[in-house]
């Protein structure tokens, strides 16, 4: 399923057009996927541990990275 958010929308059509790659989390600690295709776009998986996921995605890119990119609606960590 295609994510409905923003920044999914704007560079849906970018990377289809410029055969571009999408990298990123595919949401589940400790699980390796295999690079795939979906929507026309290369999917590149990054495997995350389960103390990855608390420490960097939770802990940075969810307490400073988040708050300092969207108006510090609260204040980054």
């Amino acid at each position: 399923m295609t994510s409905p958010g923003g920044l999914v929308r704007a560079l849906v059509p970018v990377l289809q057009h410029a055969d571009g790659a999408w990298v990123g989390w595919p949401g589940i600690p400790d699980v390796d996927i295999a690079p795939f295709t979906h929507d026309g776009i290369d999917q590149r998986p990054v495997a995350l541990s389960e103390a990855d996921v608390e420490d960097f995605y939770y802990g940075f890119c969810n307490a400073t990275l988040w708050p300092l990119y969207h108006d510090a609606i609260v204040a980054p960590e």
